[in-house]
């Protein structure tokens, strides 16, 4: 038997660069970097797992960043990293909250 590679639709990679783009717009407007990425996640109803892509992938992208920044002296290597496990236990109770309030 076979085992295949996870796959990840068109659309659902769509979602998660709207995300990613309206988290860094609510970063901008001064929320902290996992309650934007919790908000952004819920906000186009990610999984845990595609909110779990969400923040690597940003994380990977400050990396990068921050490595091909020349520097002249010693200086720390990376900018602040978002917190994976702080933005879901964020989003759960998000989704915890939104359940609370449709039950009867």
């Amino acid at each position: 038997m076979s085992e295949h590679p996870p796959y990840i639709s068109s659309s659902t990679i769509k979602q998660i660069m709207e995300a990613h783009s309206t988290a860094l717009d609510l970063i901008d407007k001064g929320e902290s970097p996992s309650d934007a990425f919790a908000k952004a996640a819920n906000r186009y109803n990610l999984t845990p797992d595609q909110a779990r892509l969400l923040v690597w992938g940003s994380n990977s992208a400050i990396t990068l960043d921050s490595l091909e920044q020349p520097t002249k002296s010693a200086q720390p290597i990376l900018a602040p990293l978002i917190d994976t496990d702080a933005v879901l236990a964020k989003l759960e109770l998000q989704n915890k909250r939104a359940e609370a309030s449709i039950s009867p």
